[in-house]
């Protein structure tokens, strides 16, 4: 059989569904108005650590339908799998929010999978909650960058991935229905009080190409974090940017959705056009020979330089500081223009360079001997 990869979202139901019927008016209420702290205290960290006892125990001595009773995740993760959750083919992976009971309802599920013989981790996207706009929509990057860097990796492993979205506050749920159809071979749902599986297929969806690889190096400085004025970027659809009154533009979460799935394909076929960058014939050259991952990293690898850059109106001292970087200028080489220095991609691989009127110019790029011995 296929092997899966299955991401379920993770909601706090698993707390009301073991509240007896005499707590419910009380406790209700109170465990929705923590539901986005990051720590409980006195009474409240009490009913939870009692509840919590109470669904392990449930779910560790129960039959399956009473578990899936109890959690809507595992309601779809019994629909998916069967009875029988003990298999190595398949890896699960668990999406919570970043609070306190986010993390409490995660680590009770992971826990439960394991002990069935699962393999199942999870996932808690920093900032990840509804207590403000602006941290939920950190937290939903955070969130696309992991999407991007865990699951084309099981694409290529022939898993068929699978988004259980059974489970999750509203929000979330709606971004993902979206995620899905560029991540997920299938998205699944189960209604509240059943136990048939809803499956919809994911569709093809079309981005303009054309307009996006017009702004392919805006989009890769915005990607690595740049703000940029509205203004630089006349031709950007609205939805791909968060813009505030000023007309300050940060890349949006559905900008970092579409970014991440075109990305490869523009940054390994040509050299985008940075500030504070000018590419040397050899660079050049290096480039037209260069792996297409190299050369997919290498260029995420001036879009981060370059917002530093920026920052300090092209002063190299901030990559010197930047840990990954690690910018600094070879002690015996230099060039009419000045020492010749260098700095990270990977642990592996290097660029070489030459200061000069707040721009690099750039000399080659490639494994780290390379590039020290031809630098």
């Amino acid at each position: 059989m296929t092997p899966r990869f299955v991401l379920s979202t993770v909601g706090i139901g698993v707390f009301f569904n073991v509240l007896k019927p005499e707590e419910k008016s009380e406790w209700l209420g109170r465990i929705n108005r923590v539901s986005n702290e990051q720590q409980l205290t006195g009474e409240v960290l009490e009913k939870v650590n009692e509840l919590t006892k109470r669904a392990s125990d449930l779910l560790q001595h129960g039959e399956t339908e009473q578990r899936r009773r109890l959690s809507p995740e595992l309601n779809g993760v019994y629909a998916l799998c069967g009875d029988d959750l003990e298999t190595d083919r398949d890896m699960h992976y668990l999406i919570a929010t970043d609070t306190a009971l986010g993390r409490a309802a995660a680590e009770m599920i992971r826990k439960f999978l394991w002990d069935q013989g699962g393999n199942v981790d999870y996932y808690i996207p920093p900032n990840l909650n509804t207590a403000s706009f602006g941290a939920f929509s950190d937290g939903m990057k955070n969130l696309l960058t992991w999407c991007e860097n865990t699951i084309p990796h099981y694409h290529e492993s022939k898993y068929e991935v699978i988004f259980n979205l059974t489970a999750s506050f509203k929000s979330l749920q709606g971004y993902l229905n979206v995620i899905g159809m560029f991540y997920a071979d299938r998205l699944v749902y189960i209604f509240e009080g059943s136990s048939e599986l809803l499956t919809i297929p994911r569709l093809p969806i079309q981005v303009d190409m054309e307009l996006l690889q017009a702004n392919a190096d805006k989009l890769a400085l915005l990607g690595a974090g740049a703000v940029l004025q509205r203004g630089e970027i006349p031709g950007m659809p609205e939805a791909l940017l968060d813009t505030d009154e000023s007309g300050n533009a940060m890349i949006s979460e559905w900008g970092l959705l579409v970014w991440n799935r075109m990305k490869n394909e523009v940054l390994g076929k040509r050299l985008l056009s940075f500030p504070h960058f000018a590419y040397e014939p050899s660079f050049q050259e290096d480039f037209k020979n260069a792996d297409h991952g190299l050369c997919i990293a290498m260029q995420e690898t001036l879009a981060k330089a370059g917002v530093l850059l920026a920052e300090s109106a092209g002063d190299t001292m901030i990559l010197r500081k930047h840990s990954g970087l690690r910018y600094y200028n070879y002690t015996d080489q230099h060039t009419q223009d000045g020492p010749i220095g260098h700095f990270r991609i990977d642990r592996g691989n290097r660029i070489s360079c030459v200061a000069g009127g707040k721009k690099l110019r750039l000399r080659h790029f490639g494994a780290h001997d390379y590039v020290n011995d031809n630098p």
